[in-house]
C-alpha cells in the first residue's frame, strides 16, 4: 500500500529475514534463541514464507513422517489471529488425516536410528543426554511415534505441543497406562533439569552413566515395548560388546570386549524379568552401576 508496490511473498520473506536477524542478534551472554530455518517444508531449497493453502498441500503430498512430528511440536506465537487460526485448524487435519500410519513405526524409529549414527556424543563412560539410547529424543519421538499413531480417534491428542502435557493426553485416552506415563515425564524432566544447567555452565550435554543408570533403563524399556528393540543392540555394540540371543531361549549373552572380565559383565541367563534394559545397566561400572531392582533381577 506504499508508494512502491511490493508483491505479498517478497514483503514477508523479507519479514521475516528481519524477524530472524533480531532473534538470533548476539548478547554478551551469546545468541538469543537459536532459529534453524532448514525445518521448513523442502527445506533449504523451499520458500521461507509460503500461504496456508500451500503449506497444506505439501502436508498432504509431500511431508515425511519427521515432518509431521515436528509440525506436532509447533504452535502460533504471534500475529494476526485469523492466521493462526487457520494454522491451527491446518495442523490438526494433517496430524488427524495425513499421517502414513501404516509405515509410521518403522520411519519413527529408522530417523531416530540415523540422528544416533550422525549426532550421538556419548561415550563409554559419558551419556549424551540428547542423542543416546534412554535420552531425552527417545522420549520425544516416542511420544511422537503413539499421538500420530492414535490422533485420528483421539483429536483432542494434537492440541498441546509439549512433551508433558501430550503424555498426561495419552494417558488420559488409556494409550499409556497413568504409572507408564508419569515414569516418562519424570525421566524428561529430570533430563531437561541436568541439561538446563550444562547449558547454562557451558558445558557439553554429557553426563556420567552412573549418574543416569536408573533413567536410562526406564526410557529404553518403554521405547522397547511399543517401537522394538532396534536400538539398543547396535549401540552397545558400537561400544565393543557382542550382544546375542540364544534360540528358543529368553537368555541373552554379552560377551565383553578385549581386556574385560567376564564377571564385569551382566550375563542375564534365564532370569525372569530380566530385559535388555537391564543388561545395559552394567556391572562394575563398565558402562553404569545397576540399580538394586536391577541387581536382584539380574544378579541375585
Amino acid at each position: 500500500d506504499g508508494a512502491q508496490p511490493l508483491d505479498n511473498a517478497v514483503f514477508f520473506s523479507r519479514l521475516t529475514r528481519r524477524i530472524i536477524s533480531i532473534l538470533t542478534m548476539h548478547t554478551t551472554s551469546g545468541k538469543l534463541y537459536e532459529v534453524d530455518i532448514r525445518l521448513r517444508p523442502s527445506g533449504q531449497s523451499g520458500l521461507l514464507v509460503s500461504s496456508l493453502t500451500a503449506f497444506d498441500l505439501y502436508q498432504r503430498q509431500d511431508a515425511w513422517t519427521w515432518e509431521h512430528q515436528a509440525l506436532l511440536r509447533s504452535r502460533a506465537v504471534a500475529g494476526d489471529g485469523g492466521v493462526k487460526a487457520g494454522f491451527e485448524q491446518l495442523r490438526v487435519k494433517a496430524l488427524t488425516t495425513y499421517v502414513r500410519r501404516e509405515n509410521l513405526a518403522k520411519e519413527v524409529a529408522d530417523m531416530r536410528q540415523r540422528m544416533r549414527d550422525e549426532l550421538s556424543k556419548g561415550t563409554p563412560a559419558l551419556l549424551d543426554v540428547k542423542q543416546d539410547p534412554g535420552g531425552i529424543t527417545d522420549i520425544e519421538f516416542l511420544v511422537q511415534y503413539l499421538v500420530l499413531r492414535e490422533a485420528w480417534r483421539y483429536p483432542d491428542l494434537v492440541r498441546w505441543s509439549d512433551n508433558i502435557r501430550q503424555l498426561e493426553a495419552l494417558a488420559a485416552h488409556a494409550i499409556l497406562a497413568p504409572a507408564d506415563a508419569e515414569q516418562l515425564a519424570d525421566a524428561y524432566r529430570a533430563y531437561r533439569q541436568r541439561l538446563h544447567h550444562l547449558n547454562l555452565a557451558g558445558a557439553p550435554g554429557l553426563l556420567p552413566r552412573a549418574e543416569t543408570a536408573v533413567l536410562v533403563a526406564t526410557v529404553i524399556r518403554h521405547w522397547q515395548a511399543r517401537l522394538g528393540g532396534k536400538d539398543a543392540r547396535p549401540w552397545i555394540a558400537e561400544r565393543g560388546l557382542d550382544v546375542h540371543a540364544r534360540k528358543q531361549s529368553s537368555t541373552i549373552d554379552i560377551v565383553p570386549p578385549p581386556g574385560v572380565r567376564n564377571d564385569a559383565l551382566c550375563d542375564v541367563g534365564g532370569t525372569p524379568g530380566c530385559s535388555l534394559a537391564d543388561v545395559l545397566v552394567m556391572r562394575r561400572g563398565f558402562l553404569s552401576p545397576p540399580t538394586a531392582a536391577v541387581e536382584q533381577r539380574c544378579f541375585a
